[in-house]
């Protein structure tokens, strides 16, 4: 797959950190950025699917709440008491 060139301008105390977290974790600083953006787009894939599935469902409910033939709750009348 055909690669491209990313440059990211860092604060000094921030790439520092980062490479020391890349080292713990046994991985380069460009492994875990290249990780992190895999993550990233698969969960914005992953919710725009799941956006695109209930889509229909929120724009148009087919369900009403409290059921079929349901009646709105009744006012308490002061004589059932």
């Amino acid at each position: 797959m055909p690669t491209t060139k990313l440059t990211v301008d860092l604060d000094s105390g921030l790439h520092a950190k980062a490479r020391e977290a890349a080292a713990r974790q046994e991985r380069s600083l460009e492994d875990l950025v290249i990780a992190l953006l895999t993550d990233l787009v698969k969960e914005d894939r992953r919710r725009w699917a799941t956006r695109e599935l209930y889509k229909p469902y929120v724009e148009r409910p087919t369900l009403a709440l409290g059921g079929i033939g349901s009646q709105p709750p009744r006012d308490r009348d002061d004589s059932e008491e």
